[in-house]
């Protein structure tokens, strides 16, 4: 328990210095006021100390206090990057990317760490080559930290995601990942990862439709799928083993794009009583083309999205969906890259941001063969 308690003292005191919340020359607060905060033995609170001054963060001065110093290695008035190498400068950024990205420059620039949102030269040549040219750029602009962002295959070359992550990195620049990995699972590469949990959102969704009564969930999505996708549908299954019923494979289709007449062909031939979709856009167009056949959203067949997008509560029905908390994800990704940039050794942490389920009209009404 002590050993817990060291690291939560020292990890508290470590952001809260590297973030700029506590200012060179601040004095800390006393020994007796960090035991009765964390509630820890003086031992404890002193080893925390010691570490810190062993890094050269605080100064301890008998009689008078710990001192905050102004070190060299301090991410105060560092400027930290959002690199998304998988959009062109000038394109807008998914709901997701620019919600963290909103969040993010705003937690940076209250810690005094201004952020850089770097995404590929526009241009005709390969991606490879622009995003390697963007990272360069980074680089010459003396940029700390960069939070980054994995393209998806098929458009990113194999090893593309680790070279950039590796380009960076040897300049010195402390690196985090968001989202997926460098490495294909089950391999981890030995950047700190910041995630949602999308395997408990693909679970929530499908959970919530079971207890429901429906039994013929249809999953919809892009192919080939992202790692996010594969294990929401992985959550989709595990819920569908704890309800005692497994999933029809025949209603998971995923596919290039969105087409409106394989949605018909799924609705008439596959007749599910629910549907569930990768993202609350998808979910919008399969509503449309339900509403050609007359069919009516939460009441012949519910229907449920994913990342909880302005547009999902106000649709004719609001939708059903999972809200992945883009502050709290924003919050925990700048706290890796301040940890990061104090030491490049430290522990490569693998962080899952949790999500929640927003329970809409249409699923709520449905109905569902067998219900009176």
């Amino acid at each position: 328990m002590s050993n817990a308690l060291h690291r939560k003292i020292f990890d508290t005191l470590f952001l809260e210095i590297g973030s700029g919340q506590r200012q060179p020359g601040e004095r800390l607060p006393t020994e007796a006021k960090l035991m009765q905060h964390f509630y820890a033995s003086r031992t404890t609170v002193s080893r925390a100390l010691h570490d810190l001054e062993a890094k050269g963060l605080i100064r301890r001065r008998r009689g008078s206090g710990t001192f905050v110093l102004e070190t060299q290695g301090r991410s105060a008035g560092a400027s930290l990057a959002q690199f998304i190498p998988s959009v062109e400068s000038g394109a807008p950024l998914t709901h997701v990317e620019g919600s963290i990205q909103q969040h993010l420059a705003d937690i940076a620039s209250r810690s005094g760490n201004p952020l850089v949102l770097q995404c590929l030269p526009p241009g005709n040549l390969p991606l490879a080559e622009r995003a390697r040219a963007a990272a360069d750029d980074l680089i010459r602009r003396g940029v700390k930290g960069v939070l980054y962002h994995p393209a998806e295959p098929p458009a990113a070359p194999p090893g593309l995601n680790r070279e950039v992550a590796n380009q960076l990195a040897r300049a010195g620049v402390a690196v985090v990942l968001a989202g997926r990995d460098i490495d294909p699972f089950p391999a981890r590469s030995t950047f700190p990862r910041v995630t949602f949990d999308h395997r408990r959102a693909g679970y929530l969704l499908a959970d919530q439709l079971l207890r429901a009564g429906c039994r013929r969930i249809a999953f919809l999505g892009r192919a080939p799928a992202p790692e996010a996708l594969l294990e929401r549908l992985a959550g989709f299954r595990e819920a569908h083993l704890a309800h005692g019923a497994p999933a029809d494979a025949k209603l998971v289709r995923l596919s290039e794009r969105f087409s409106a007449s394989s949605c018909r062909d799924l609705v008439t031939h596959g007749r599910p009583d629910a549907i569930i979709c990768e993202t609350d856009r998808a979910a919008a167009q399969v509503g449309r083309v339900l509403a050609e056949l007359g069919l009516g959203v939460g009441r012949d067949i519910r229907l449920a999205g994913c990342e909880d997008e302005p547009l999902a509560s106000l649709l004719p029905v609001p939708l059903t969906t999972v809200r992945l908390p883009a502050r709290a994800f924003a919050r925990a990704c700048h706290e890796a890259l301040v940890r990061r940039i104090h030491d490049a050794e430290a522990e490569a942490v693998q962080i899952v941001v949790d999500c929640e389920i927003v329970v809409r009209a249409s699923t709520c009404g449905a109905a569902v063969p067998g219900e009176k």
